[in-house]
């Protein structure tokens, strides 16, 4: 009985901490990185649905994400 109890506080505190950090990681501001790399997944994503019905607008995403990945290059050796 006092091992259940213990093993359920323990969780119940462990839930609690995760539950606090998720909190607090939505009202995280993202840097200009993760702008651009989820910017990045999307036009990428597109740009291959698209690759099977419009070429034309299949290769103007990739070369937005392209100079996306570029910019994001660029990030990475000023930060570094």
């Amino acid at each position: 009985m006092l091992m259940s109890y213990l093993i359920i506080s323990i969780s119940s505190h462990c839930n609690t901490t995760h539950k606090t950090k998720i909190m607090f990681g939505l009202f995280k501001k993202k840097s200009e990185e993760e702008l651009l790399h989820k910017k990045y997944k999307e036009l990428m994503k597109d740009a291959f649905v698209l690759s099977t019905t419009n070429r034309k607008e299949s290769d103007l995403n990739y070369a937005k994400a392209d100079h996306i990945m570029k910019q994001m290059e660029q990030i990475k050796k000023t930060k570094y």
